[in-house]
C-alpha cells in the first residue's frame, strides 16, 4: 500500500512538474507564440502602413522638395539673372553701339572725308573779289583751296559752277592730280568778264567721285566764288563836256541860258529816276515764290522768282523771262541795274551775306533790287526787301 501510495503520490507531483515544465519549454511556447505572433504582426503591419502612409508622404515632401526646390532655385537664380543680365548687354549694346556706330560714323565719316578750307595764306591766288575788270577781257581765276578732309581727292575730283554768273564756258574743271588729306591744290578756272558793266559773282563747289558737292565754312557746304566788277573803257571820260557849260555860262547875256540849262539838268535826273512801281518786304518760305511786279505771294502766274531747296542748298531762281544778277553791298541805282550783268540762273541763298543786293528784271521787264535781310536756319525762310522801279 505505500508503495502504490508513495507512486500515486509521486504522479501526482510529477504532474504538475510536467505542466510546469512544458510550460516553461521553449518548443512548447514556440509553436503557440507564432498564433499570437502573426495576429500582432498583422495589427504591427496594419498600423505600420498606415503610418508609412502617412509618413512617406510627410516625409517624402520635405525630401523631395529640397531635392525639386534647391535645383529650381539654384537653377533659376543663376540662369534667370545670368539670362537677365547677359542679353539685356548684348540686346542693348548692339542697338546702343549698332545704330549710333552706323548713323554717327557714316554723317561723321562723309562730313569728315570731304571738306575744303581756304588755303594759306589766301583762298584767292589771283582776282581778289572786287578786281575791276574790262568788258569782255578773258582772265585766269586761280583759288587755293586746302584739303582739310580724311579722304584722298583723286584726279577726278572737280571744281564746279554752282550758282550765280558763269563768267564763261568753263562750268567743270578737274584737279588733275591727286591731293591728300592736308594738302593744298591751286585750281584754275579760264573766265571772260561780260561785256556790260557791273558787279558779278560766280560760285563754285567741289564735287567727288559719286557726285556729291561739298565746300568750305564751318558746315563744309558753303561756296566758293569770283566777284569782279565789269568796268566802262576809257573813251567813256568825255564826260568834261558839262566843265563847258559852266564856261559858256558866264557869258552875261547866256548866262539866263545856263540857269535854264540848269534847271533842265534838275528835271533830267528824274526821268533818269523813274518813280517807285512797287516796294516792299517779303518772306518766303521754300516752295514759295513772289512777283516782283504787283509784290503778291504765290499768285501761281507771272511770279519772278521762286525759292526751291535743291540737294539742301536754298536757290532763288528767276521764272517766267525774268532776270537775276549779284551787285553789290551799297544800294544800286537805276543806272547801275540796267549795266549790271544778269541772267536766269539760280543764286543760292548761302551764297551771300546779310545785307547784299541783287539787281533783277521782271518778267514785264521792269527792273529793280532786292536786298537780303535774314535767313532762317530753323525753317530755312528768306526774307529780304525788295523795289522795283516804274517803266521810264
Amino acid at each position: 500500500m505505500k508503495s502504490k501510495y508513495s507512486v500515486s503520490s509521486a504522479l501526482l507531483l510529477l504532474i504538475p512538474l510536467l505542466f510546469l515544465w512544458g510550460c516553461s519549454n521553449p518548443s512548447s511556447r514556440s509553436k503557440i507564440t507564432p498564433t499570437i505572433n502573426i495576429t500582432q504582426a498583422r495589427q504591427t503591419v496594419e498600423a505600420r502602413l498606415t503610418q508609412v502612409a502617412a509618413t512617406p508622404l510627410a516625409s517624402t515632401a520635405p525630401a523631395a522638395s529640397p531635392t525639386l526646390t534647391a535645383p529650381p532655385a539654384v537653377q533659376t537664380p543663376v540662369p534667370t539673372s545670368q539670362t537677365s543680365s547677359i542679353p539685356p548687354t548684348p540686346t542693348t549694346a548692339p542697338p546702343a553701339n549698332g545704330p549710333t556706330a552706323t548713323v554717327n560714323a557714316q554723317p561723321t565719316v562723309d562730313a569728315a572725308c570731304d571738306r575744303a578750307a581756304p588755303g594759306y595764306p589766301s583762298i584767292d591766288a589771283t582776282i581778289d573779289d572786287d578786281t575791276e575788270i574790262a568788258p569782255g577781257k578773258t582772265f585766269t581765276k586761280i583759288w587755293r583751296l586746302s584739303n582739310e578732309g580724311s579722304c584722298t581727292w583723286s584726279k577726278d575730283y572737280a571744281a564746279v559752277w554752282f550758282s550765280g554768273e558763269k563768267l564763261g564756258e568753263a562750268l567743270s574743271v578737274p584737279l588733275g592730280r591727286v591731293v591728300q588729306p592736308g594738302e593744298s591744290v591751286e585750281i584754275s578756272v579760264d573766265m571772260v568778264g561780260p561785256t556790260t558793266a557791273g558787279t558779278y559773282q560766280s560760285n563754285w563747289k567741289m564735287r567727288n567721285t559719286g557726285g556729291v558737292l561739298f565746300g568750305i565754312g564751318p558746315n563744309g557746304d558753303s561756296p566758293f566764288w569770283v566777284r569782279i566788277i565789269v568796268v566802262q573803257t576809257d573813251t567813256n571820260t568825255p564826260t568834261p563836256t558839262p566843265t563847258f557849260t559852266p564856261t559858256i555860262t558866264t557869258t552875261p547875256e547866256p548866262s539866263a541860258e545856263p540857269t535854264a540849262e540848269s534847271t533842265l539838268i534838275p528835271t533830267l535826273t528824274p526821268t533818269l529816276s523813274p518813280p517807285i512801281h512797287v516796294s516792299g518786304s517779303v518772306t518766303l518760305l521754300p516752295g514759295e515764290a513772289i512777283d516782283l511786279d504787283t509784290a503778291q505771294k504765290n499768285t501761281g502766274q507771272g511770279d519772278d522768282l521762286t525759292y526751291q531747296e535743291n540737294q539742301g542748298y536754298h536757290l532763288l531762281t528767276p521764272t517766267a523771262g525774268a532776270m537775276l544778277g549779284v551787285y553789290g553791298t551799297v544800294p544800286p541805282t537805276l543806272e547801275a541795274c540796267q549795266s549790271a550783268g544778269m541772267s536766269t540762273a539760280p543764286i543760292a541763298a548761302e551764297s551771300f551775306t546779310t545785307g547784299f543786293y541783287l539787281c533783277y528784271r521782271t518778267s514785264e521787264g521792269l527792273l529793280g533790287w532786292l536786298q537780303l535781310i535774314g535767313f532762317s536756319s530753323d525753317d530755312y525762310s528768306i526774307r529780304f526787301d525788295f523795289l522795283t522801279w516804274a517803266a521810264p
